[in-house]
């Protein structure tokens, strides 16, 4: 897909993100996070992508508290402004279009000093999102950036990598974010450096009903 910059300049291949701040209140993320400990502290947790911290089975959205309905409301109507915006001309994203019919399925990673999460990339979904309960205050600037990478393999061979976009894009968590992103892309989690647990949802989406 072309995006037109101008009468003759326009930009291939380009890679859409959603990244969106304020998300929940501050009072539903902290219900959010009274929740997720409450069950880390009964349930073992399960390793994927995760090098030590707690990570919940992939049964987010099964939980019954209250919070965790209105957060699966929002990534719904982000997904569906997500997806629009890609697909439509600009200026009709979101209007008058029947709801994408979606399938989604979260889980929970808490993680403590020194934990991270390997490069990785979501295999056979549409989008990947992730939406930070905490943010964790860091000692060191980096820790617990998301970082996704460049999908084009060649594009970090050119001599000016920023000019073409090629470097990787870290971005830093704070409470409130939804981010989303094609499942494709590799992305990782650099290691969490401070006192306090890092809390996020990950989350794999579907879409069942979407026509290009």
């Amino acid at each position: 897909m072309l995006v037109k910059l101008g009468a003759d300049l326009s930009v291939m291949f380009g890679t859409p993100i959603l990244v969106r701040m304020g998300v929940l209140s501050p009072s539903v993320n902290a219900q959010l996070e009274k929740a997720v400990l409450a069950r880390a502290a009964v349930e073992q947790g399960v390793q994927v992508s995760n090098v030590g911290g707690w990570q919940s089975r992939p049964d987010f959205f099964d939980w019954h508290e209250p919070e965790i309905a209105k957060l699966g409301t929002e990534i719904d109507w982000a997904v569906q402004q997500f997806v629009s915006a890609g697909a439509a001309p600009t200026g009709t994203a979101g209007k008058n279009q029947k709801p994408l019919k979606l399938w989604k399925a979260g889980w929970v990673n808490v993680n403590r000093p020194g934990d991270y999460n390997i490069l990785h990339n979501h295999p056979g979904q549409d989008l990947a999102a992730v939406y930070y309960v905490k943010a964790g205050r860091s000692e060191d600037p980096a820790g617990g950036r998301l970082e996704l990478r460049d999908p084009r393999s060649a594009a970090g061979f050119c001599s000016f990598p920023k000019l073409f976009s090629a470097e990787p894009l870290r971005i830093t968590p704070e409470p409130g974010m939804l981010v989303i992103f094609p499942a494709w892309i590799e992305h990782m989690v650099h290691p969490h450096h401070g006192p306090e647990n890092r809390i996020s949802i990950a989350i794999n989406i579907k879409l069942l009903d979407f026509n290009e």
